[in-house]
């Protein structure tokens, strides 16, 4: 990182106690920061009242010749009973009050990741802090980052969460990370790992477990889904993303980058964008690295930015000028900005230099969507791992391919990467 963003950086996580992470797709711009307390009583009455309902359906459930529509991503779908009901509700309120929130990210956490950088011990002792303090989803998130580093912390990570009470934590937190996921076909790999981003941060452990799938379309959707949760924990696998030898999940894990806002991945990003030979990840690198830029300049002001058109004005203005318009162009339309005078008049001006796909290039357009590459991938399927553990080892300290499919083995298979 150079000297002078590190310094910009410094400063801002001096002044500002923290920030949302504006390109999650599912934080609301400005994001309500309540307090615990607030945010407690809100879940509950929320979880109460789904409570209720789920109850009452059971006990009158609908007109069988009637077509019905379920959806599996929330609890309470399945509830078959009371009890079952019930312990949906307690599970989903564990999970709420733990997503205490959301899209957060604090000045201490960013802190805590420049000095984990390369350190699984680093990540290990974050994660022992955060269990102490009953965050179990941010303290698995902190050991999957050590694991990603170095299974051999495994040990330590045991002990650390020996003390959990596994009957009464929900059962998708219990067993991350999912080895599951690796044992299942293709098309159910790569759906499970789309679904994984609609349970907040819940997922990463699995997602950044697996993101050494032999198929680099379920690689692309977790690198897509672990940007879509943005958390400092996921970085360094998305920083072995870049080396990933197939164009479309590069692609995927460079956007990611983008979506942490990681300050770390900035030198590298512009490199790619200027002498990458895959015309999609030149575009996808050259604008993550301005959401990076961007980001980083109005550090600890984003959620108030987004409330108030004439600073969101001043702001983009300045940043346009600072050589950033597929920033402005991107963090207007998030804050649903685009139609409020001026400021749509600036987001207009820029609009063709804002990095935007071409979708009259019907070509380049094709290859930036998951279902033009499934017959590909149907294909590698059927090609399984053929390298030894040695062969592995050896390969994976050499550069480009051969080197990124050496660690993948390594990872895939539980064994630790050389340095």
């Amino acid at each position: 990182m150079a000297d002078e963003l590190r310094a910009r950086i410094d400063a801002r996580l001096d002044r500002y106690p923290g920030d949302i992470m504006p390109f999650a797709p599912y934080m609301p711009v400005p994001a309500p920061l309540h307090s615990f307390e607030e945010h407690k009583a809100i879940a509950i009455r929320e979880m109460n009242e789904r409570l209720a309902a789920a109850k009452a359906s059971i006990r009158t459930p609908p007109d069988p010749s009637l077509i019905s529509i379920k959806s599996w991503q929330f609890g309470f779908t399945g509830s078959e009973s009371d009890d079952a009901a019930t312990r949906s509700a307690r599970d989903g309120l564990y999970l709420r009050l733990q997503s205490h929130r959301g899209d957060y990210v604090s000045s201490e956490q960013w802190r805590g990741f420049f000095e984990a950088i390369d350190n699984p011990k680093r990540w290990v002792e974050f994660g022992e802090a955060a269990e102490a303090e009953g965050w179990t989803v941010e303290a698995n998130a902190c050991f999957a980052a050590a694991r990603w580093l170095d299974p051999g912390v495994e040990e330590r990570i045991a002990t650390a969460i020996a003390g959990r009470s596994n009957d009464a934590l929900p059962a998708r937190l219990v067993r991350q990370p999912d080895a599951g996921l690796a044992t299942q076909p293709f098309m159910q790999r790569h759906w499970l790992a789309w679904d994984m981003k609609n349970y907040g941060r819940l997922d990463l452990p699995t997602l950044m477990r697996w993101a050494c799938d032999p198929n680099f379309s379920v690689r692309a959707r977790i690198y897509r889904s672990l940007g879509q949760r943005p958390h400092p924990a996921s970085i360094q696998t998305l920083h072995e993303g870049r080396f990933d030898p197939h164009p479309f999940a590069r692609a995927q894990a460079l956007r990611s980058l983008g979506w942490c806002a990681d300050p770390t991945a900035l030198e590298f990003l512009r490199t790619m964008a200027a002498s990458d030979p895959d015309a999609e990840v030149r575009r996808t690198a050259a604008k993550a690295a301005q959401r990076i830029e961007g980001y980083w300049w109005f550090y600890g002001e984003w959620n108030a930015i987004a409330g108030s058109a004439e600073r969101m004005l001043e702001v983009a203005r300045f940043l346009v000028d600072k050589g950033l318009p597929a920033f402005v162009y991107n963090i207007v339309v998030l804050c649903d900005r685009g139609d409020d005078g001026a400021l749509g008049e600036l987001v207009d001006s820029i609009e063709a230099d804002a990095l935007e796909r071409d979708r009259e290039d019907e070509e380049l357009y094709a290859r930036s969507q998951y279902h033009h590459w499934f017959s590909e991938a149907q294909e590698h399927e059927a090609r399984r791992d053929s390298l030894t553990d040695e062969e592995a080892r050896s390969d994976a300290r050499q550069p480009g391919a051969a080197g990124f499919e050496g660690r993948r083995t390594l990872r895939h298979r539980g064994l630790a990467v050389p340095s």
